[in-house]
This record gives C-alpha cells, sequence and structure tokens, in this order.
C-alpha cells in the first residue's frame, strides 16, 4: 500500500482555508469536493448561494445540497456505493 493512501488527511474532508469548501482526496478511490453554490457560474444558473454541491470524481455533480454536512455524508454514502458496484462488476469477454 502506498504512503498516500495510508495518509489519514486523504481519507476525509477537510476545510479548506477560510472558504466554504472542503475537500477529500481519496476515499474508497475517489475525489471528492463540497462548495457552497456562490460562483458566477452558480449565480448564472440560479442556483441557491446558501446550499452547497457536491462533486465527484466520477464525475456525478449532486447541487443544492442544504447544509455541507448533509453534501459529505452523501459523498461517502456514494462512494460507497460505486465500490461495491465496482467489485461486484466482472469485465466484458471479447
Amino acid at each position: 500500500m502506498s504512503k498516500l493512501s495510508q495518509d489519514p488527511k486523504r481519507k476525509k474532508f477537510i476545510k479548506q482555508g477560510e472558504y466554504e469548501v472542503w475537500k477529500c482526496l481519496d476515499y474508497k478511490t475517489f475525489y471528492m469536493t463540497v462548495r457552497l453554490q456562490s460562483t458566477e457560474m452558480d449565480k448564472k444558473n440560479k442556483r441557491d448561494p446558501n446550499k452547497f454541491t457536491l462533486y465527484m470524481s466520477s464525475t456525478e455533480i449532486f447541487p443544492d445540497i442544504d447544509t455541507s454536512e448533509e453534501a459529505i455524508k452523501k459523498g461517502y454514502k456514494r462512494a460507497a456505493e460505486l465500490y461495491e458496484m465496482r467489485l461486484k462488476s466482472r469485465p466484458n469477454k471479447l
């Protein structure tokens, strides 16, 4: 196992500076970011600036989550679901 995967900071969401942004670098092989919906793109898409968006390295995006805690829980749950799906999948035979 690599030293990176043993680092406990890579297994949980860490608040990034003074901003309403949390980053998780490696949970069941997924990278995730939770942030407040306050960017120009959010304004353009008429998203509630008081809610949060979860971005996952699986390319899934979950907007309009009420709290950062809910977004983090959703991220952990979805990563676990996707990880289990990967374990149960079988390669296609050519």
